[in-house]
């Protein structure tokens, strides 16, 4: 019995991450960071400036910069990030504009949340 028990712990403590509701927007305020292996092997960064009532996210990659500013929306199990819709030509024309305009965040714990698939740590 004891070593089924010690199993059930052992097994418990070795689960994966479980995303938190998010209660209160001001907890996970701050800034964001994360840096990938993306496509033909270059690097990808991530920065993400979350703000109580907007967001300002740039992916730096070896052809592209983009850059998405909008509002948030709590959604309690996840944060909606809606991106303003650009209206300038020449942004939209850029490799600075990207067709996607909402992505979702998890928050996994206090310093850690998932943009989409990617995890990124505060600062």
């Amino acid at each position: 019995m004891k070593k089924i028990i010690i199993i059930l712990i052992f097994m418990y403590s070795c689960s994966t991450i479980k995303e938190i509701p998010i209660t209160n927007i001001t907890d996970i305020v701050g800034d964001y960071e994360a840096c990938i292996i993306g496509h033909h092997k270059t690097k990808v960064n991530y920065m993400l400036k979350i703000m109580p009532d907007s967001f300002c996210l740039n992916i730096l990659g070896q052809d592209y910069d983009i850059i998405c500013t909008g509002r948030l929306i709590n959604k309690k199990d996840f944060l909606l990030l809606k991106c303003r819709e650009e209206k300038d030509i020449d942004v939209l024309l850029s490799n600075g504009y990207s067709n996607k305009r909402e992505y979702i965040v998890k928050i996994l714990n206090r310093k850690k949340i998932k943009l989409d698939e990617v995890i990124l740590k505060r600062k």
